[in-house]
């Protein structure tokens, strides 16, 4: 039983190893949805303020 329980928990945490992808995406490409579904109209409106802020 003990080792039923041992190759158990290893096939568990060798399955759970991240393998690095090929390619790697940005945070900034990550988060960019455009004008697709994602973004829900959501757009940022330019403020003009005497304070320049």
């Amino acid at each position: 039983m003990r080792l039923f329980i041992f190759i158990l928990a290893t096939c568990f945490t060798l399955s759970c190893e991240q393998t690095p992808s090929s390619h790697s995406i940005s945070m900034a490409d990550y988060f960019n949805y455009g004008d697709s579904v994602e973004s829900a109209g959501v757009r940022m409106i330019p403020i003009k303020t005497p304070s320049g802020f």
